[in-house]
């Protein structure tokens, strides 16, 4: 038995090599899920953050439609003062400064 060596078929071998074959396309395939997957999950990151900006800036335009309105009314019934006016301009001012420096960068 000591000279007697072990001898694959072609068949056999064939059978080897597509095991083999298939263990590297099975880690391949992992591999790239997984960075699909991390993909996929900064995508979604990214999303969320461009979704709070534009909700954002949406709130601030509202309340600057909505502070607009209340002034014209204001102006139509004659019922405020320039220096009620004032102070609403810059409490609205302050307010969308202060909103629009708080936006991540």
């Amino acid at each position: 038995m000591a000279g007697t060596q072990s001898r694959l078929t072609p068949l056999e071998v064939r059978k080897q090599l597509l095991i083999v074959e298939s263990e590297v396309n099975r880690t391949q395939l992992e591999h790239t899920w997984r960075h699909l997957r991390s993909k996929a999950g900064e995508l979604a990151e990214q999303a969320r953050s461009a979704c709070s900006t534009i909700t954002s800036f949406a709130s601030i335009g509202v309340a600057g439609f909505q502070a607009f309105r209340k002034l014209r009314m204001s102006r139509r019934t004659g019922k405020s003062s320039w220096l009620a006016n004032l102070m609403e301009g810059v409490r609205l001012g302050t307010a969308l400064w202060t909103t629009i420096r708080s936006q991540p960068r």
